[in-house]
């Protein structure tokens, strides 16, 4: 049997979760020609890894030290080997000095044939190790289209592929790229029914951080249908995405479950380091939630062997951080999530280090420092929307509830963005009440008139009570309460200024547009006002934008 039909029979076998005693499983681990003996060796590694066995990493160092070091192809399998051997147990960081590593200092290019599933183990690999700099960097040119590599379009292993690619963008804060990879994953017909439950796995993580509720409930109940015993990665897997689907999105108590189910014994000996720390964080935050300190301690203690390790120190940091908090001593919380913040940051590990950020603003705000703490969660929230991880507003303002204090209004989604009373103050802004009559009007203070009238400028970028206006012309009368018509026509120079009032121009800005000056500008604007019977610039421009001018204009000029 040829290297590539070895390499293609075992990842099929995980895609399928294959028995070690399948017939052409233990064909492809038989005895190899002369020459390609550490090659198959370094594959009876990866066989007892995937299975939850030789979790000491032994085998891989074995196959790692007995490959020729000009086999390029074989290197690269061992290398790979080695990075998933040190992901499953902190013991095995005595394998080489950095597998990995090495992987990608090397410039000789893989084999033709052997380039993509080489690729998919090294990746995985460096996710394992939480490498998300060397991840991205063995998916930076990695294309699961290539048709060579594998057998056709629907191959499973691509699949597979696609939901490594997935979480790679994922976990480095690129939801929407995530988004594209996991779905495609999803789509494959005809998927192994464990693979195709991995890849909606995958995809519920991603709704999950793009703030998509409703479909993550609903791929999640169709995940905890799932009935296989989690000893094999995939299986483990299959949970482990789903805990931290439910977990973004604050559902603690799912998110346990599918942790407990993941496991195979309390201290979730099975999984590997990383999803043994952030599974172990969930249980923590299960605990805190019901108010169990003793509980959340006795799941710290059972991680404890995970501290300072380098793939788990930055999970560790927090749930000290959340244990901390949780005694009251919230000095030691923020500069344990801070610590964290920084670790996360300088391994590319995007997400860890927003979770680092919402867990130090909380302990920063138990501290008083109210201000700081809106200040920084503002820069995150801002920097995970621009990658399309919307849950991170959620998690901020939870966050920021407590204080009174609110995050600025998504810009993006302007009048989706705004709450019921906003909407409401909105669309009396664009109909020229003024802050007086919305007072009156709303039955609230004039001082909160005002606060709800800067969200509002702001969630629409514009400066200006008319640019509201011009902003709610386009939305399709959202409010269904469009602003009175005028009645009387214009000259043709009021309807220039009128139509500029309407852009959100300021009178000196028309002034220079016109030629003319802010005197005569103020004076059309009094006459528009006049005609039209109306007391605000904002009326001018739902007036012209929503309705269109009044009929005709009259003959004179300025």
């Amino acid at each position: 049997m040829l290297r590539e039909q070895r390499l293609e029979v075992v990842l099929r076998a995980v895609v399928t979760v294959r028995s070690s005693e399948d017939p052409l499983l233990r064909r492809a681990l038989a005895d190899a020609v002369p020459g390609d003996e550490a090659f198959v060796a370094a594959l009876r590694a990866f066989v007892d890894l995937c299975a939850g066995q030789g979790t000491d990493g032994e085998a891989a160092a074995v196959a790692l030290d007995a490959v020729d070091p000009s086999d390029v192809d074989a290197l690269a399998l061992a290398r790979a080997v080695a990075g998933w051997a040190r992901a499953a147990w902190p013991a095995v960081a005595r394998v080489h000095r950095d597998p990995l590593q090495d992987a990608a200092a090397d410039p000789r290019p893989l084999g033709r044939r052997m380039r993509r599933p080489l690729e998919l183990l090294l990746i995985e690999a460096a996710l394992g190790c939480s490498r998300l700099d060397l991840a991205a960097e063995f998916a930076a040119e990695c294309d699961p289209d290539d048709p060579v590599g594998f057998d056709g379009p629907d191959d499973p292993v691509r699949a597979l592929l696609r939901c490594i690619l997935a979480r790679v963008r994922l976990f480095g804060g690129d939801v929407v790229a995530a988004e594209a990879f996991a779905r495609a994953a999803e789509r494959t017909p005809g998927l192994p029914p464990l693979m195709h439950a991995f890849a909606a796995a995958c995809v519920a993580l991603v709704d999950s951080n793009a703030d998509q509720r409703a479909a993550m409930r609903e791929a999640l109940r169709e995940l905890a249908t799932v009935d296989a015993p989690p000893t094999h990665l995939l299986v483990s897997g299959i949970h482990v995405i789903g805990a931290y689907a439910a977990n973004a999105q604050n559902d603690v108590r799912t998110a346990a479950r599918f942790v407990l189910r993941a496991g195979v014994d309390a201290r979730l000996s099975n999984l590997r380091v990383v999803d043994r720390a952030l599974c172990g964080e969930i249980l923590v935050r299960a605990a805190l939630d019901d108010r169990d300190l003793d509980a959340a301690r006795a799941w710290h203690e059972e991680l404890s062997v995970l501290v300072d390790h380098p793939i788990a120190d930055t999970v560790m940091d927090r749930i000290a951080s959340r244990i901390a908090h949780a005694e009251g001593d919230d000095a030691r919380a923020a500069a344990l999530a801070e610590r964290s913040v920084a670790r996360a940051i300088d391994r590319r590990r995007v997400v860890e280090a927003t979770e680092g950020e919402i867990l130090a603003a909380r302990a920063r705000i138990a501290a008083g420092e109210v201000a700081e703490s809106v200040r920084r969660l503002t820069a995150v929230v801002e920097a995970s929307e621009g990658a399309g991880r919307d849950v991170v507003r959620a998690m901020a303002a939870r966050e920021l509830r407590r204080t009174g204090r609110r995050l600025p209004p998504d810009r993006r989604r302007a009048w989706n963005g705004l709450s019921d009373r906003e909407r409401e103050v909105a669309v009396l802004l664009a109909r020229g009440d003024s802050n007086a009559d919305i007072a009156a009007a709303l039955f609230i203070s004039p001082h909160t008139v005002r606060g709800h009238v800067s969200r509002i400028l702001f969630a629409f970028g514009t400066p200006t009570r008319a640019g509201v206006a011009s902003a709610l012309a386009g939305t399709g009368d959202p409010a269904g309460a469009a602003p009175p018509s005028g009645t009387a026509a214009l000259t043709p120079r009021q309807r220039q200024v009128a139509e500029l009032v309407a852009s959100g121009a300021s009178n000196r800005e028309i002034a220079t547009l016109l030629g003319i000056g802010e005197f005569t500008v103020e004076k059309h604007v009094g006459a528009v006002l006049q005609r039209w019977d109306i007391a605000s610039r904002a009326a001018i421009g739902a007036i012209l934008l929503r309705d269109g001018p009044p009929d005709g204009t009259v003959a004179s000029s300025s």
